[in-house]
């Protein structure tokens, strides 16, 4: 039986140059890629799919969160994350948000294929191009950067410019309101409470 893969993530270019590759492997069939999780959780509900492969920071929401929804809904499914990120903590988000695998975006095209094959036929593997463990300070504010969607950090890095809730939302054609709940999100993700914490947060992880 092929084996069923949807892929998800917001740089077109990357994943349909992994579709690409995918497709020249026997047994394997991509059936589409997305850019969005809301377009992929409603194929999902069309056909069965063996893995989806997805990159960890998306446009509007973490990977983590949308692996989580993938495996309460389809707990056979398996989930590979990717990424750019180059911090041994993802390993341990990875795992600890469901995921059977993660694969550095910059493995080469043969060591991705045989990892994406061992991972559908049940192995957990976990490739980084990681750096030396960081103290642990460092590692804690990493997890956390993770959790962040782009547009999150989008805002992290005008608030850090000075900009006002109703700046910011006239920059990115948005409602304040938006930009408001946005704001509680990066709070709560980031245990901050105050503007002040959010700046001094997009200072040290230059954002």
């Amino acid at each position: 039986m092929k084996q069923t893969i949807l892929i998800l993530d917001d740089h077109p270019v990357y994943s349909e140059g992994l579709q690409n590759i995918l497709s020249q492997v026997i047994g394997i069939t991509v059936k589409a890629i997305f850019t969005n999780s809301q377009e992929l959780l409603r194929y999902m509900k069309t056909e069965t799919i063996h893995l989806v492969i997805l990159d960890i920071q998306l446009n509007n929401e973490s990977g983590f969160d949308v692996c989580k929804k993938i495996k309460i809904i389809y707990p056979l499914c398996k989930v590979i994350f990717i990424s750019m990120f180059d911090d041994p903590q993802i390993i341990a988000n990875s795992k600890n948000a469901g995921g059977n695998g993660y694969i550095h975006k910059s493995i080469d095209a043969k060591k991705m294929v045989d990892t994406i094959i061992e991972i559908i036929n049940g192995k957990k593997i976990y490739l980084n191009n990681a750096l030396p463990v960081a103290p642990k300070k460092i590692v804690v504010d990493s997890e956390k950067l993770h959790l962040l969607t782009k547009r999150e950090i989008e805002i992290i890095s005008l608030v850090r410019e000075g900009k006002t809730s109703r700046d910011i939302a006239d920059e990115l054609y948005l409602s304040e309101f938006t930009i408001q709940t946005h704001r509680k999100n990066i709070g709560k993700k980031l245990n901050i409470r105050t503007k002040n914490g959010i700046i001094d947060f997009a200072y040290k992880h230059n954002l």
